[in-house]
């Protein structure tokens, strides 16, 4: 994983009480998912309830951070009139989907792409992660 030092074109967003942990963990260089301490089930950050079980108390687990492409968008209006970004609906190999930033050419964007995580440092706000391909090497 490795960060990507990017300018306005991404979105900047910042933490909440709730999501300060989502943020430490990106700060790391790491993508964090809650976990169930009563079934083990993974599930991203917002939700409050798991669905696997009911459970309502969780930890912090780090994600491999890979995953797969299930969907995109391209927002075709760049709020500062530079290079529109994609994003995408990542299914984590852990099982959960997020929606993501993308760092892929609009034209590579195809279901089943293997992504795998980057940190963003935008011009405001907290580092997050977004995803890019898969580099072999």
């Amino acid at each position: 994983m490795t960060d990507v030092a990017v300018d306005s074109r991404w979105l900047s967003v910042g933490r909440s009480g709730s999501s300060a942990e989502f943020f430490v963990a990106a700060e790391r260089g790491v993508l964090v998912l809650r976990r169930c301490t009563e079934c083990g089930h993974r599930r991203i950050a917002r939700r409050d309830v798991c669905r696997a079980c009911g459970g309502r108390t969780f930890d912090w687990v780090d994600a491999c951070g890979r995953g797969t492409l299930v969907a995109w968008g391209v927002n075709p209006a760049a709020p500062d009139g530079g290079v529109v970004r994609p994003f995408g609906l990542v299914e984590l190999d852990e099982g959960p989907w997020l929606e993501s930033a993308l760092d892929v050419d609009p034209a590579a964007l195809l279901v089943g792409l293997e992504l795998e995580l980057v940190i963003v440092r935008g011009a405001e706000g907290d580092p997050y992660p977004a995803f890019r391909p898969v580099t072999r090497g």
